[in-house]
């Protein structure tokens, strides 16, 4: 399967473009032309013809065995990974609609967390300290399941719905603007895995369930995370840990904002995939947070040096690297719960009780994927 996606310059989409209509006949001459363009424009991106994205791993594999649970729902936890082999240096960059023309996304995108974050205040030394993820401000919104037998939105959500609401609702505020870039990213790339997410949503209403559970709020995810600094904690640099929670076979997005220089610090390292990732702010990456370990570089565990320029570092011209204050990141992601209660239609209690298959069909799954 292909394994990780950058959207860096490659992916010069139109964040604001309008969704495609079924009823042509209502709109104007040049809306209808526009229409034409997008379509044309994804076909000649999903053939490759056009802004082809770099893609920095391949089968993670070589059998085509993935790192997920018996079951096939969700990855293998942290204590069963080992890695065994060599990192690789990757550098993706900015998309050019977000800096020019006085384009002010990135700022917007910061002022709009923080002041989210202050909104709902700081959390208590035991709860930041208890996050295995890094020490660090975090929630977490959208539709909560795990070991519930009836998904509902999570407690964070619940006891916050008024500003989280607000701060990603809004069709033309920044933070929707960025998840709508990401969604159509992730479509245009990946489509098989988006056809699942629908196909969830449908499975959901058919089970009962309402818009406000079974219908995705954040473009192809039904969940959205916010890691800030806050207090003490000036930036977020995530330890070593897997999302085995998250859904297997689908790729959660990340979206780095602050004021930090991406050149010193805060690289991704995608630990079975052997690649270590520079990622300014403004990139969306795709990956599989449920299958790769993954983490941010930190010089408490190695003695990492930087250069001016970028030259090959020397005794003479290298120096330390520094904090990164403000850094945070925006991830969207999916409950391997969640689609295993719409693919199976019952719990896996129930589904075992009635003799019936609890594994997830990946097999179909990765052949509807582009290697």
């Amino acid at each position: 399967m292909a394994g990780v996606t950058v959207m860096s310059d490659a992916s010069l989409v139109d964040a604001h473009a309008n969704p495609v209509v079924t009823n042509v006949g209502t709109l104007s001459r040049a809306e209808k032309q526009k229409r034409r363009r997008l379509l044309w424009f994804d076909k000649k991106v999903k053939k490759g013809e056009k802004h082809p994205t770099e893609k920095v791993a391949d089968t993670i594999t070589a059998a085509g065995v993935l790192p997920t649970t018996v079951q096939g729902w969700s990855g293998k936890d942290f204590n069963q990974r080992a890695y065994d082999g060599k990192m690789l240096q990757k550098i993706a960059s900015v998309p050019v609609w977000m800096t020019e023309n006085d384009n002010r996304l990135l700022d917007e995108v910061e002022a709009a967390c923080q002041d989210y974050i202050k909104k709902c205040g700081s959390l208590s030394d035991k709860i930041v300290g208890s996050n295995r993820r890094g020490f660090h401000w975090f929630m977490i919104v959208g539709v909560d399941r795990q070991i519930k037998a009836k998904p509902r939105l999570t407690a964070f959500h619940g006891a916050h719905a008024g500003d989280s609401d607000a701060l990603i609702d809004d069709p033309n505020g920044p933070i929707r603007r960025v998840i709508n870039h990401a969604a159509k990213c992730f479509k245009q790339r990946f489509p098989a895995l988006a056809d699942r997410v629908l196909a969830c949503e449908e499975s959901l209403k058919r089970m009962g369930y309402g818009e406000d559970v079974a219908r995705p709020r954040y473009g192809y995810w039904y969940n959205f995370c916010i890691n800030g600094p806050c207090g003490k904690v000036r930036g977020v640099m995530t330890r070593p840990h897997v999302d085995a929670k998250n859904l297997a076979l689908m790729m959660c997005a990340v979206f780095v904002y602050g004021r930090f220089n991406s050149k010193e610090k805060a690289w991704l390292v995608l630990w079975e995939a052997g690649l270590i990732i520079e990622i300014p702010p403004g990139v969306v990456i795709l990956y599989p947070s449920s299958l790769f370990m993954h983490f941010n570089i930190s010089i408490t565990d190695i003695d990492f040096v930087t250069t001016v320029d970028g030259s090959r570092p020397t005794r003479k011209n290298a120096h330390p690297l520094n904090e990164v204050p403000g850094r945070g990141s925006m991830v969207l992601f999916n409950q391997a719960s969640l689609f295993q209660l719409a693919e199976l239609g019952t719990t896996i209690k129930a589904a075992k009780a009635a003799k019936k298959s609890t594994k997830a069909d990946n097999s179909r799954l990765i052949r509807g994927l582009r290697v």
